[in-house]
């Protein structure tokens, strides 16, 4: 039998980056039989409609991946980035999660997520060979004040999972 080559590809097509997760989401659900997979997309957008702060991620199984938190730096320290995680666990809980799961580096933020109730259940150390990588979640029993804004469904609509690069969550 003949093994395949194997092809490292420098610039690959935005779809093939996609094939190996949608085979391994669909394995999962075949397994599983949970498909309920929802995006999660909340943006915060200036006068000309550019984005300047947002948090995303996925909501499957009854948790939330928080992908990426962020906040431009001109809006960081005025409680937006602490309104976006409100809002992210209010809309994890609409959809009947108990969990919230993010992750962020020691130069990033991880003061921010334990000060909301978020303990470390995991370190990778080492990234870039000096700096701590900090996988954090929450559990069933946070707490949401009734302010929370939280996006309509119809902002949801037609949202396709986001991809889960290297991009660590930011906040402010």
């Amino acid at each position: 039998m003949h093994t395949p080559d194997l092809r490292i590809e420098a610039h690959p097509d935005p779809r093939d980056l996609d094939f190996p997760e949608d085979q391994i989401n669909a394995y999962n659900i075949a397994v599983t039989g949970i498909n309920d997979w929802h995006a999660l997309a909340i943006f915060v957008r200036d006068d000309a409609g550019q984005i300047v702060a947002g948090v995303n991620g996925g909501m499957w199984g009854g948790y939330l991946e928080i992908g990426n938190l962020w906040v431009a730096e001109h809006l960081r320290g005025n409680g937006l980035g602490k309104r976006l995680l409100l809002a992210a666990e209010q809309e994890a809980r609409a959809r009947d999660c108990t969990q919230v799961l993010l992750d962020t580096h020691d130069f990033q933020v991880p003061e921010f997520y334990k000060k909301r109730g978020y303990s470390i259940f995991g370190v990778f150390e080492g990234s870039g060979g000096r700096y701590n990588r900090y996988y954090f979640r929450v559990g069933a029993y946070w707490t949401l004040p009734e302010s929370a804004a939280v996006p309509s469904p119809a902002s949801r609509a037609g949202l396709k999972p986001p991809r889960y690069a290297a991009t660590p969550a930011h906040a402010g």
